[in-house]
């Protein structure tokens, strides 16, 4: 998965505009590594890992554009 600017030369002009309203969740081995990795790339991060009613550990990012992103791993026991 790339992370890149809405308006970077890549992305056509029809899809330049903010989505809202949706989150995007990536399901990984360990959300606590990927975690690690968002913050020395200085991602926003807005909640950071815990593990949820569900048995998943999820924490939440903001793209560039400002779109949410989930990232879950499954809790192991």
């Amino acid at each position: 998965m790339g992370i890149i600017d809405k308006n970077h030369e890549l992305v056509p002009n029809e899809f330049q505009n903010l989505p809202t309203g949706f989150y995007i969740t990536f399901v990984v081995d360990n959300a606590d590594e990927i975690y690690e990795i968002a913050q020395l790339e200085k991602l926003e991060i807005v909640s950071e890992p815990k593990d949820t009613f569900y048995g998943q550990r999820r924490f939440l990012l903001k793209d560039p554009d400002g779109s949410l992103v989930d990232v879950s791993s499954p809790v192991k026991n």
